[in-house]
């Protein structure tokens, strides 16, 4: 195990193991946040944004080049430990340990370096197992979008270093910058180095320091819709490479540094990622891009949820069978209503796996089976709303069956729109919902609220 930078005492461990999760005051359900600080940039369509700033309607740039729209924010506080990512070219990322990050990592079976590095198929990693070397992507935006001015990015001396009107002038600094220019390893200075036949340009090497606004010639590239990388010689840009859609940018360090404040996530539709600027997916399970649907149906009705990550484990199922015994004992009836794919795993989960591992630790118990509802996705539901049907996995080893009684496709859980789900999930607890009972609970809360106020 490595020693994180603020374990001082065997305290400090344990407050960083048990802070590194959050508690929801709802569910009483521990899970881990996967986040960034409310001061993360966010690629928007107005330029780059703080995600805390960012707003449900706002339009933000999704990891696959496309402009989409943000159907949920999520803000919560948090302590523990943020993973900051150093990339060439990049400013620094900031986020917890669990979030995923678009990445290709260097394929250890090729010992090439720089341009000649061979990289594994990419995959979207834990910012904590990121590996050095590997290639984040930013999308290369190609739409054409009027800039009248540019806002700056603040910098440590300047919380406001304001605008730059967009002219002939500093079109022509950002013609050098692109032909001859490179960002130094301070983040601030922007340096243009000339050949001998380009001396009526300028100097044969130029700098010009941003001042207070560090990586500002960055953000300015950012609104104005143009590539990163100048194509002056600097350590900073080694081995970035491009293609037709994408800039990928070498990662030179991964730190970890203690952080207590507020976090924040963005719920995306359609692709479920965004960039700040490199590629990141707004969370890290199996089906986690439902969460905020799914989050906003529990949060609103006291009822607790949890995200499979495909079957359950078996720590996983017994901390969940505890749970059950626990509001049985308080008198408390359990329903399981259950979300997934349907296809040949997702259907035997809920139908099999689920129902027939929990009935062991009721058995053990002395308690009466639990039962599991799959309320979605069911074959009613994909004939009235028609999600895009994919190829059912024939390696899968329920694939026979599935087949025998739905054919060769399948169909993701997630291609359901968000308002069909979150109606269809609040349908399902109303059916068990007692109403007076929840009303009366909300009432007593409120007063005792009012009272610590």
């Amino acid at each position: 195990m490595r020693a994180l930078p603020h374990w001082t005492d065997p305290t400090s461990i344990i407050e960083s193991a048990a802070f590194s999760f959050s508690l929801d005051k709802w569910k009483g359900q521990r899970y881990r946040p996967e986040c960034f600080p409310p001061d993360t940039l966010v690629v928007g369509e107005e330029g780059l944004l703080p995600i805390g700033s960012v707003k449900e309607g706002d339009v933000v740039l999704s990891g696959n080049g496309q402009w989409r729209k943000v159907t949920s924010c999520f803000r919560r506080p948090y302590r523990g430990v943020l993973c900051e990512v150093k990339a060439a070219g990049l400013l620094p990322i900031s986020c917890t340990p669990e979030h995923p990050i678009w990445c290709q990592a260097p394929d250890p079976d090729y010992s090439g370096k720089g341009a000649e590095r061979k990289f594994r198929p990419p995959a979207y990693l834990k910012a904590a197992d990121l590996p050095v070397h590997g290639l984040l992507r930013v999308p290369r935006i190609k739409e054409t979008i009027e800039r009248r001015a540019v806002t700056l990015l603040p910098g440590p001396r300047s919380n406001d270093p304001g605008e730059i009107e967009v002219d002939d002038q500093f079109l022509t600094v950002l013609g050098f910058y692109l032909a001859e220019g490179c960002v130094k390893a301070d983040g601030r200075t922007v340096q243009f180095t000339f050949g001998s036949d380009e001396q009526e340009y300028g100097w044969p090497r130029m700098q010009v320091h941003v001042g207070g606004a560090s990586g500002a010639i960055l953000a300015t590239l950012w609104n104005l819709d143009l590539p990163i990388k100048g194509d002056g010689r600097s350590r900073r840009y080694n081995h970035v490479r491009f293609d037709n859609d994408y800039a990928y940018f070498p990662i030179r360090e991964v730190t970890s540094r203690a952080y207590q404040g507020d976090v924040c996530n963005l719920e995306v539709e359609e692709d479920h990622t965004y960039c700040v600027p490199a590629d990141v997916h707004n969370c890290w399970v199996e089906k986690e891009a439902l969460a905020g649907v799914v989050q906003r149906a529990a949060n609103n009705n006291d009822v607790s949820y949890l995200s499979c990550r495909g079957y359950m484990s078996a720590s996983e199922m017994y901390e969940a069978a505890q749970r059950v015994r626990l509001r049985r004992d308080n008198g408390q009836e359990t329903v399981i209503i259950y979300l997934g794919d349907h296809d040949p795993s997702g259907l035997d989960m809920s139908n099999n796996d689920i129902p027939s591992r929990f009935a062991i630790f009721m058995d053990k118990y002395g308690l009466d089976r639990v039962r599991v509802k799959r309320i979605a996705l069911n074959w009613d539901q994909i004939e009235e709303h028609q999600p895009p049907p994919n190829p059912a996995k024939e390696t899968d080893s329920r694939f026979g069956a599935y087949q025998d009684q739905f054919g060769d496709e399948s169909w993701e859980l997630d291609a359901l729109d968000p308002k069909t789900l979150l109606a269809i999930i609040q349908a399902a607890i109303d059916e068990v919902k007692d109403d007076d009972l929840f009303e009366e609970v909300k009432d007593r809360e409120e007063d005792q609220r009012e009272i610590l106020n």
